[in-house]
């Protein structure tokens, strides 16, 4: 299993006759299809190799770019990778309540928000980038849970943002108090649904968020919390306030 790192759509023109382009997409799943953002309809013609059960995707793809017009309503790809589940693990959706953080993401700034990714009203595709073992396996990535909540005693008549806590906690499991070096940078996305807090902060100002606030601890110097506790914040513009 490998983490995502970015997503891009690039093309890889050698040559005036070269539209085959070659990128990553968010995708949601229709079982028998993909389908991106914009309603776009994405058939894989090839590389189709397992079963998918979860709802939001990222495929890393090939597809020849000459086919797609002003009108075109599909686009069919040819998969280079299985298709990657962004789904938060059971438990990790959205709740008013989670663990405390036992570790820290390495950073939540402003370099993010390139990242960010309102599917629609109700689902943020976030990137969470944190510290893990230099070998990548599933059984490591398992351990990492990234809760989201949002306080509803929180919510006042007169706010205008509405903020969210990711909280990051590290299941030791079989290591029990063995020292293990978790040194190496790497991101995940999750797609996490916001209906929750959306209606409960609609029900107490009576509009939606102009913003949405995110915090969580960070570290960006080593994978412990800090002693003073200090959440990095991180803001971002809500694009279906009106």
């Amino acid at each position: 299993m490998t983490a995502v790192m970015g997503v891009s759509v690039t093309s890889c023109m050698n040559g005036e006759d070269n539209n085959i382009a070659t990128g990553g997409i968010f995708v949601k799943n229709s079982f028998s299809s993909f389908e991106a953002a914009d309603g776009m309809k994405i058939i894989p013609t090839s590389g189709m190799n397992t079963l998918l059960t979860g709802t939001y995707y990222y495929i890393y793809c090939q597809y020849d770019f000459s086919q797609l017009t002003e009108n075109s309503t599909s686009l069919s790809v040819s998969l280079l990778a299985d298709p990657i589940c962004i789904d938060p693990k059971s438990g990790e959706d959205l709740s008013t309540h989670a663990p405390e953080a036992t570790n820290p993401l390495y950073v939540l700034n402003e370099d993010l928000k390139s990242g960010m990714l309102f599917w629609d009203e109700n689902t943020l595709i976030m990137p969470v980038t944190f510290y893990c073992k230099s070998e990548l396996t599933t059984e490591e990535l398992e351990k990492h849970w990234f809760y989201i909540t949002y306080d509803p005693n929180a919510i006042e008549a007169d706010d205008t943002k509405l903020t969210l806590t990711i909280s990051h906690v590290l299941n030791k499991g079989d290591e029990g108090e063995n020292e293990v070096v978790r040194n190496n940078k790497t991101s995940l996305y999750k797609a996490y649904t916001l209906s929750d807090a959306l209606r409960e902060f609609s029900s107490k100002t009576s509009k939606k968020p102009t913003h949405i606030v995110l915090r969580a601890y960070t570290n960006s110097s080593e994978d412990k919390l800090k002693e003073d506790d200090t959440y990095t914040t991180l803001e971002l513009e809500y694009p279906y306030k009106e």
